[in-house]
């Protein structure tokens, strides 16, 4: 089993690639977002989407998986 220490290291390793990806998922779900007309539905939609959190999965996926 890893140590801690190897761990940490693993994990600092892969956030300091410096690998800057194109975040495809989450600029879909802001475009499906933004595709509803009204401004007040978008809001409400996006409120929704941040209580859920359903930008925050979107982005983790984005950064850990598909970069």
């Amino acid at each position: 089993m890893l140590s801690r220490r190897s761990l940490l290291g693993i994990a600092a390793a892969v956030s300091a690639s410096s690998c800057y990806g194109n975040f495809s998922l989450t600029r879909k779900l802001y475009t499906w977002n933004g595709s509803f007309g009204s401004k007040f539905v978008s809001t409400l939609l996006m409120w929704v989407l941040m209580i859920v959190p359903v930008y925050a999965i979107a982005g983790f996926v984005d950064l850990f998986i598909f970069n």
